[in-house]
C-alpha cells in the first residue's frame, strides 16, 4: 500500500505544474529554480519526467534517520538517476537525535558513504524539522548539530539548513548561526 502511495505521489509530481520555489530577482537580484527532495528509491524515467516538468535540481536524502540513524542506501542511484537525466543535485540529511553515534559519526556516514561510491559532495542540508522526532533538551539538540558542522566543515563540507521558524525555536530555542546557508521550508498547496 505504502509503494503504491509513493508512485502515485511520484506520477502526481511528474503531472503537476511547477512552482517556483523563490523569485527574488527583481528586488534582490536572486534567482528562483524549481527543485524537489526525494527521501524513496526513484528510476531514471521519473526524473526525466522531473526533468521535463521545469524542475532543476533534487534534494536526495542521503542520511536515514531509522534506527540508530543510518545511510540512505538509496542515495547513490537517485544522485546517479538525478545527474543522468540531467538535474543538478543537493544531498540533504535527516539526523537520528537519538542515536547512540554522535552527529559528527552520522555525518561521517553520509560523507564516507558517497566518497566511497566516487560520488563529491561540497554541501550537505541538515535538516532541523519535526520537534517531535528531536528531544526536548535545546542545548544537547544544540550540541548534535555543532558535531555535525564542524566534522562536515573537516571534510571540507558546507552545512545548510532545511527548517522553518517553527521548528527552529522548537528544537534549538532560537539558537542563532549566522552567514548560515538556508533551505526555508514553506510547504503549501494551492
Amino acid at each position: 500500500m505504502q509503494i503504491i502511495f509513493i508512485l502515485s505521489a511520484l506520477l502526481a509530481t511528474c503531472i503537476a505544474k511547477s512552482v517556483p520555489l523563490l523569485n527574488l530577482t527583481a528586488n534582490y537580484g536572486y534567482t528562483y529554480a524549481y527543485a524537489l527532495d526525494l527521501a524513496v528509491p526513484a528510476p531514471f524515467n521519473t526524473y526525466v519526467c522531473i526533468k521535463s516538468h521545469g524542475y532543476s535540481t533534487v534534494f536526495v536524502r542521503g542520511y536515514d534517520p531509522t534506527g540508530h540513524g543510518r545511510f540512505d542506501v538509496n542515495a547513490v542511484n537517485n544522485i546517479r538517476n538525478a545527474n543522468q537525466a540531467g538535474l543538478g543535485t543537493e544531498v540533504f540529511m535527516t539526523p537520528q537525535p537519538f542515536s547512540s553515534k554522535r552527529g559528527g559519526a552520522q555525518f561521517k556516514e553520509l560523507f564516507d558513504n558517497l566518497r566511497y561510491n566516487n560520488i563529491q559532495v561540497r554541501t550537505v542540508w541538515l535538516q532541523v524539522t519535526s520537534p517531535v522526532n528531536w528531544g526536548s533538551d535545546a542545548q544537547r539538540n544544540i550540541n548534535l548539530i555543532n558535531d555535525i558542522i564542524i566534522t562536515a566543515n573537516s571534510c571540507g563540507v558546507v552545512v545548510g539548513f532545511y527548517t522553518n521558524a517553527y521548528d527552529w525555536s522548537q528544537i534549538t530555542r532560537n539558537a542563532n548561526l549566522e552567514g548560515a546557508m538556508l533551505w526555508w521550508a514553506s510547504i503549501g498547496w494551492s
